[in-house]
């Protein structure tokens, strides 16, 4: 139940995969041209320190509102791995966060694959300081980067 409650909390979050993921994960929705790309940070790009089940790729800031893991490789295991933002490792840490993302977990895991992640409207990629790959109910930080 609880479960199912942090799901529907974080609908329409979903990634957008470039690799067939089926029905679980697979999203249409995105920004498009509403996007922008005023910020100094478009362009931007940064490797994943690596922490655990063999994350690795490269984050790029796509536009104003899209994070984008372009070689995304991850073994798919874990308890609930989610792409989450904050303002330090640290901070994340103690729970404070936002979730981008649905579980990432899956059979046989991702190779070489590019994932996009839009922030809510609203929201711009110069308010995030780091951006992660988390096992939540570990409070495992699998990788991060800091922006």
């Amino acid at each position: 139940l609880l479960a199912s409650l942090f799901a529907s909390l974080v609908a329409g979050c979903a990634p957008i995969v470039d690799v067939d993921l089926g029905d679980d994960l697979a999203s249409e929705d995105g920004c498009g041209d509403d996007c922008g790309e005023d910020s100094d940070r478009v362009g931007l790009r940064r490797p994943l320190e690596s922490h655990a089940h063999a994350v690795v790729g490269d984050v790029v800031i796509e536009n104003d509102r899209t994070f984008v893991i372009e070689g995304f490789g991850f073994d798919g295991g874990g308890l609930d791995v989610r792409a989450i933002i904050g303002d330090s490792v640290e901070a994340m840490s103690d729970g404070d966060y936002t979730v981008l993302s649905e579980d990432l977990r899956r059979p046989g895991g991702y190779e070489n694959a590019r994932v996009e992640f839009v922030l809510a409207e609203g929201e711009s990629v110069d308010d995030v300081a780091v951006f992660s790959i988390w096992c939540l109910p570990a409070n495992a930080n699998l990788a991060h980067v800091e922006l």
